[in-house]
C-alpha cells in the first residue's frame, strides 16, 4: 500500500507567487498597450485632421480683429483694429 503523502506548501506558494506576478506583468502589459493606442488615436482624430469651419471662423474672427471696417455706415459706427483700441485706451487712462 502507498504511503499518503503530506500537501507540498513550498510548492503552492512557489506556483502562487509566480501566478501573481505573472497576471501582474500581463495586467501591466495589457494596459500599456491600451494606452498607447488611446494615444495613437487621439493623435489621429485631432492633429490629422483640419476642421475648415473652424478655420474659417478663426480666419474670419481675425480679419475682423485687425483691420479698419464699417460695421453701420449709416450710423457712422465704425471698427478699428484691436491694437490700436488698445493704444488708444491706453493713452486715455494713462494721461487722467
Amino acid at each position: 500500500m502507498a504511503q499518503p503523502q503530506g500537501v507540498n506548501t513550498r510548492l503552492i506558494v512557489v506556483v502562487g507567487i509566480v501566478s501573481t506576478l505573472l497576471l501582474i506583468i500581463s495586467v501591466a502589459g495589457i494596459q500599456a498597450a491600451y494606452f498607447n493606442a488611446a494615444a495613437a488615436e487621439e493623435k489621429r482624430k485631432f492633429e490629422n485632421d483640419v476642421y475648415w469651419e473652424l478655420a474659417d471662423a478663426r480666419l474670419d474672427q481675425q480679419e475682423k480683429l485687425n483691420k479698419y471696417r464699417w460695421v453701420d455706415q449709416s450710423k457712422q459706427i465704425a471698427a478699428i483694429p484691436i491694437d490700436r483700441a488698445i493704444e488708444l485706451t491706453a493713452k486715455r487712462y494713462h494721461s487722467r
